[in-house]
């Protein structure tokens, strides 16, 4: 026995030293390993024997000892006394047991969530009735912390067999449509516009009432947008007058329908829904998305959220502030619409919106962004005339890559009204050429306003100006815009009327106008786009002892255009000289920076230097313009 235990005692001090090490290592990653359900977690925690109190008051200990999960935000005991004394109880015992029981479980949610689960929205619906016998809905806001219904959880995480439980230092009551909209920063503009803002209308104590109501409630970004549109308007302080409140007013009692809750699985397609304010809302359901049809022209108001459950309400958050039409006619001037909206409510415009549908790029959504933009807007009758001339049929014959260029061409950056505009060069949103650069236009305000030099040179007239956008300005105009060459940009400025008398009327030999429109290359003749023409203006043809007769002419016209280089001012040699070949066969040579006031000086093919680049860049689809001066005379006893 004794040689028995001599043997055991090594053996078991071993066994014993082992045990002793692992458990060592146990606790310094220890499991958690729950030991009690919610009832004893509370039970056995100070600061929640209120809540404790009052479940077993309303005989919900075995509801919350289930098997759930549950996740519990349980109110500390400052929290219960708080409660109470908010609403004048004298303690538990005074609260209706129907009350309480509402109130607790509007503290409990389905399924076992950790803090680190929880995220910012109307996720979780507890087990509380609301309006309709519907969960009540919890807003939970994670931007700080832990938030919810503006109950802050102090103690999170405390994990009982069949859940967790986090500590909050409020009763979290059963909220009505007003809690909801105060509670949620992203509701901050409604929550001013009815109360602040709308200061002779009771909105609080209404929508605090018993209802049932369903409230279609604008974001913030959607007020945004309102005032956006309306003209001279920049904050909700705006509505500063009775009269101004009462519209306002008016807007908000159109969001309201009084006596039902009704959540969006309800809704069926092109139902009518009666309002507070009067009119009628129609639903739009298009699959998964329903939307609201309003007195306003412009996109209808889709549910963002649906189905926040109030113990009075069922909220659903929409992207836009809907507008009656009683207020869409008094708003008549002062209430902007986008571009795009503006073009489908106009009949004379119907082309152009098929057209901003058919082209790549969803124009109509980009015509409805901030901007601004400013377009000028082909009538019908000019997409007609459009079509004929270039023997299309109907819209859907023409290349969808052209239709999309071709109205870019028609959209200039910032907001240009008529008084804005001068004679000049713009640029559009159309491009050209492997650097997709923004093709010129235009414009002349010497009688009226013609753009690219009007209908007999691919451009246009503006018929009717100025119809103001939330987003720009529309000019509707008598033509549509095609996409000019070097010959259009030449056409169209005055300044340039000798050089075009020149290449055509002077000169019928040479078919300039034909050359200089090419937009494909391999000619016979060698002469391919992309062209670079130094243009001389009308005063520096009139320098001129004469105009020289048709073949020197020609060479001297050939001598300001460098073939298949589209060299804008960018590639110009910087703080040097840049030489160029031209279709006469002689070398110019520009030279940056340009002496006085000009942008380059010119070299050309007899040694004067005396010639100012004066402006630059003129973009056309196959080439560009550059202005100067004084006529190039090249050398013409080196030609062969």
């Amino acid at each position: 026995m004794k040689n028995l235990l001599r043997i055991l005692k090594p053996t078991l001090f071993a066994f014993l030293l082992v045990f002793a090490i692992s458990c060592d290592n146990d606790d310094d990653n220890p499991p958690q390993v729950p030991a009690l359900d919610i009832i004893g977690l509370a039970s056995g925690t100070d600061e929640l024997s209120n809540l404790v109190a009052a479940i077993t008051k309303v005989n919900l200990v075995e509801t919350l000892q289930g098997p759930g999960p549950f996740t519990v935000f349980a109110p500390n005991d400052a929290a219960f006394e708080a409660f109470l004394s908010a609403n004048g109880f004298a303690d538990l015992d005074a609260v209706p047991n129907d009350v309480l029981t509402q109130v607790l479980l509007n503290h409990v949610v389905s399924g076992n969530l950790l803090s680190g689960a929880l995220t910012t929205g109307y996720d979780l619906s507890s087990l509380a009735s609301g309006t309709g016998d519907r969960n009540l809905s919890l807003f939970v806001d994670t931007s700080d912390g832990v938030k919810v219904n503006g109950s802050t959880v102090v103690a999170p995480n405390r994990i009982a067999t069949n859940g967790t439980v986090h500590i909050v230092d409020a009763v979290i009551g059963l909220p009505n449509a007003v809690n909801f909209v105060t509670l949620n920063p992203a509701l901050s503009s409604l929550a001013t516009a009815l109360t602040s803002a709308t200061p002779d209308t009771d909105f609080a104590t209404i929508l605090s009432g018993d209802g049932p109501f369903t409230i279609f409630a604008p974001t913030n970004a959607a007020f945004d947008e309102l005032l956006g549109r309306l003209d001279g308007f920049d904050s909700l302080d705006d509505f500063s007058t009775p009269e101004l409140q009462t519209v306002l007013a008016t807007i908000l009692q159109y969001h309201v329908v009084s006596g039902a809750a009704v959540g969006a699985g309800d809704l069926s397609n092109e139902q009518v829904i009666a309002t507070l304010q009067g009119e009628d809302l129609v639903v739009n359901i298009d699959g998964t998305t329903v939307s609201f049809l309003d007195g306003d022209i412009a996109q209808p108001a889709t549910v963002a959220i649906a189905d926040i459950v109030a113990s009075n309400a069922v909220i659903h958050a929409v992207d836009k502030v809907l507008l009656p039409q009683s207020i869409v006619d008094a708003l008549e001037g002062v209430l902007l619409s986008t571009i795009t909206d503006i073009a489908i409510a106009t009949p004379a415009l119907s082309n152009l919106v098929a057209a901003l549908v058919a082209a790549d790029g969803d124009l109509p959504t980009v015509l409805r962004g901030a901007g601004p933009f400013t377009v000028f807007a082909p009538t019908d009758d000019a997409f007609a005339a459009f079509l004929e001339a270039n023997e299309f049929a109907t819209l859907a014959d023409v290349p969808v890559d052209v239709l999309t260029q071709v109205l870019l061409n028609h959209v200039v950056g910032g907001a240009n009204f008529a008084a804005d505009l001068t004679t000049g060069y713009v640029s559009t949103s159309a491009t050209a050429g492997p650097d997709a650069t923004a093709l010129s236009m235009f414009i002349n305000t010497a009688d009226g306003v013609i753009l690219n030099g009007g209908l007999m040179n691919s451009g246009a007239a503006v018929a009717t100006a100025d119809i103001k956008a939330s987003n720009g300005v529309v000019h509707v105009v008598d033509g549509v815009i095609g996409l000019p060459n070097v010959v259009n940009h030449a056409v169209a400025n005055p300044n340039f009327s000798t050089l075009v008398n020149a290449l055509t009327t002077l000169t019928p030999a040479t078919d300039f106008a034909g050359i200089l429109s090419r937009t494909e290359g391999e000619n016979e003749d060698g002469i391919n786009p992309a062209f670079t023409v130094f243009a001389p203006t009308n005063a520096a043809f009139a320098a001129l002892d004469a105009v020289p007769a048709e073949e020197t002419l020609t060479q001297v016209l050939l001598h300001h255009v460098v073939a298949g280089a589209n060299v804008r001012s960018e590639a110009l040699t910087p703080d040097g000289e840049t030489v160029a070949t031209t279709l006469e066969n002689d070398d110019i040579t520009i030279t940056l920076p340009g002496t006085g006031d000009n942008i380059g000086d010119i070299q050309d093919g007899t040694g004067n230097t005396d010639i100012g680049i004066i402006a630059v860049d003129v973009q056309g689809t196959n080439g560009v313009i550059h202005a100067i001066n004084k006529v190039m005379i090249p050398n013409t006893t080196n030609n062969n």
